[in-house]
């Protein structure tokens, strides 16, 4: 007993805390050890589950169709430029995005609504407005970052005159009669919404399935998740459905699908974007962990989208404008996972942390070290955090009108007879056990002391980082699990929401592929920072290759715009001094040298899902 009272007065600084209080924590500590032992004895069961299952129903892994339309690979600048410049219509780029996103939603189950006829209509409008406007291109860029793109965006974000379900079966017939301000931005911007993609149930989970819309595949391989909660824009970006993305991330929503889909993910600085007109409402301190961002395949998308979606709240952003000055920077890394939670980082994951950190300490002069933060043990208080606010899971998973039983709808969800899905009903029951052990009247002063130690790590990942430092960090500790596995890896998120409750904008960097699948890491700095995360993403992908394609570019070699984009395959001599605590040998694995084919593993590739006497192409297929 002693002891657990001395590791709270640890945890919670000299400040004399009252006995019930002290009872309430003790029972916290006593039911997070023991939520932990259950869940890493179901992950190894889970993972053997979700492979015996795949061997009886025979493996899923397939590529998709091939692209072979050149505007589907275009980075979303380099769009916008060429319809600016009239060398592309809007309709053209439109309807090339439309056709493809219908071709991959038969293998990825991505897209849960859609205004295609609209976007065309809203595209011909655009290609008539610029037959006719008196501005130049250089206006049209200042006034029209966007002008004529097609995005997406979760279902979850308000997009007039479209469905706003978050996943949740109960509002299956909310139709949102207003566009979320982020949404009001890309529109001002000239971008024309086509299509709304999957999530989790209420975002609560980190794979993309519920029981309104199914289950979205990740498309390296149809039996794996593409991730959560933005799983369906991560998978129609990777495979060429969208061009431009509307995400979210609250505890890795965006990090986490873009890691498990070979893309750039971006959290921003959380104040920087109107994070309304979205549901789950955010509210009750959340918005310090909430915010919207892009996923996108390439570096240089990632600021044009920042910026559209800010807003005026981009100058919130410490010099965006300004050239970072990357011999000036200080590298850190930590290629462990530095809680209790999560499971073991896999070799090849922490081996690229490393790799990364030693080219950028010898291309660019940087000073490396290896970090270590004494409070990332207790990344654990984000579910305290998160569990804080008013809003009960298990009432809001029926719109309020009457709050459910967790622990009998997972019962009832076992044979099939719940309207809710197994995830959700799960963070309710973790809910409903974590409130029952902490009576109504002591939750504010340990809810307190909660915000007060994560203020505690704010402080110390603020001083370490100042305004020069870069972390390089663990996205997930493994790559996608398979669509049964992944309801037992739910510790494993503990990895990239340790930056939410830090408040750091942090952009997630594809690194690699290990038996067929796509990984990556974690790139931060301290609040407001954005520009030296980006700045650092981009540098790894020169050395990495970038967005890891998940099916065969078909074009013309001459006119193929990834040609010049292959992965650095002569890494400098690794020099001992540069890199402390790390012997490592460095290797480069391609993952995406190809110019017109698809990514290389260690796995046989299986057959497309298309029909070998058809000689037309799928975007063909997908117009007639």
């Amino acid at each position: 007993m002693w002891k657990l009272y001395s590791r709270f007065l640890v945890l919670f600084g000299p400040k004399a805390p009252s006995k019930q209080l002290v009872v309430s924590s003790i029972a916290l500590y006593f039911h997070s050890k023991m939520f932990n032992i259950l869940f890493k004895a179901l992950k190894t069961f889970g993972s053997t589950g979700g492979s015996l299952m795949n061997y009886i129903q025979g493996s899923s892994q397939r590529c998709l169709p091939p692209v072979t339309d050149e505007i589907l690979i275009l980075p979303t600048h380099e769009l916008a430029a060429r319809i600016r410049r009239r060398e592309l219509t809007s309709e053209e780029v439109v309807r090339a995005f439309i056709n493809r996103a219908r071709v991959v939603q038969l293998y990825l189950n991505a897209i849960i609504d859609e205004r295609y006829d609209d976007a065309l209509r809203d595209a011909k409008a655009i290609d008539e407005f610029l037959k006719t406007t008196t501005l130049t291109v250089a206006e049209l860029e200042q006034q029209k970052p966007f002008l004529g793109l097609p995005f997406t965006a979760k279902d979850s974000i308000q997009v007039a005159g479209m469905r706003w379900s978050s996943g949740c079966y109960r509002r299956k017939d909310i139709i949102s009669y207003e566009d979320a301000p982020v949404v009001k931005n890309y529109r001002k911007a000239g971008a024309i919404p086509i299509a709304l993609t999957n999530v989790p149930e209420l975002l609560l989970w980190f794979a993309s399935s519920n029981k309104l819309y199914g289950t979205t595949n990740n498309p390296f391989d149809l039996s794996r998740t593409p991730g959560g909660s933005s799983g369906g824009e991560a998978a129609l970006v990777s495979a060429c459905g969208s061009p431009l993305s509307i995400c979210s991330d609250i505890g890795g929503s965006i990090r986490m699908p873009a890691f498990h889909c070979g893309l750039f993910g971006h959290k921003p600085t959380h104040e920087v974007i109107d994070y309304h007109g979205t549901f789950p409402e955010i509210c009750d301190g959340l918005e310090k962990l909430f915010s919207f961002g892009p996923i996108t395949r390439y570096v240089d998308d990632i600021l044009p989208a920042l910026r559209v979606m800010s807003g005026d709240k981009i100058n919130l952003l410490h010099d965006i404008d300004k050239p970072v000055e990357l011999n000036k920077l200080r590298i850190f890394y930590i290629d462990d996972v530095g809680n209790e939670m999560s499971t073991q980082v896999e070799p090849y994951i922490s081996e690229s942390i490393r790799q990364a950190a030693f080219y950028l300490g010898s291309k660019h002069g940087c000073p490396v070290e290896r970090a270590h933060f004494k409070n990332f043990k207790h990344v654990s208080l984000w579910f305290t955090l998160l569990f804080s606010n008013n809003q009960e899971v298990s009432s809001l998973i029926t719109e309020n009108t009457y709050k459910i039983n967790p622990f009998m709808e997972l019962c009832k969800s076992m044979i099939g007879q719940s309207d809710f899905s197994p995830s959700a009903l799960t963070v309710a029951a973790a809910q409903a056990t974590t409130q029952a052990t902490c009576s109504p009247d002591q939750r504010p002063e340990l809810y307190q002391k909660t915000r007060e130690t994560l203020a505690a790590a704010q402080k110390e990942f603020n001083a370490l980082l100042g305004d020069d430092g870069i972390l390089l960090y663990v996205t997930l500790p493994r790559t996608a699990p398979t669509h049964y596995a992944s309801v037992f890896e739910f510790t494993n998120v503990c990895c990239p929401m340790v930056m939410n409750y830090l408040g750091a904008p942090v952009t997630q960097v594809p690194t690699g592929l290990h038996e067929g699948l796509p990984y990556g890491i974690q790139v931060a700095a301290a609040p407001h920072q954005d520009r030296l995360t980006i700045a650092v993403a981009k540098q790894l992908e020169e050395l990495f290759g970038g967005w890891i394609k998940p099916c065969d570019i078909l074009l013309d070699e001459n006119r193929n715009p990834l040609k010049a984009h292959t992965r650095n395959q002569s890494l400098p001599v690794a020099a001992n001094h540069i890199i402390s605590n790390s012997t490592t040998t460095f290797s480069s694995s391609s993952s995406s040298t190809a110019l017109i084919t698809s990514p290389t593993s260690d796995n046989t590739r299986a057959t497309p899902l298309t029909n070998p006497t058809d000689t037309k192409t799928p975007e063909v297929l997908a117009q007639t």
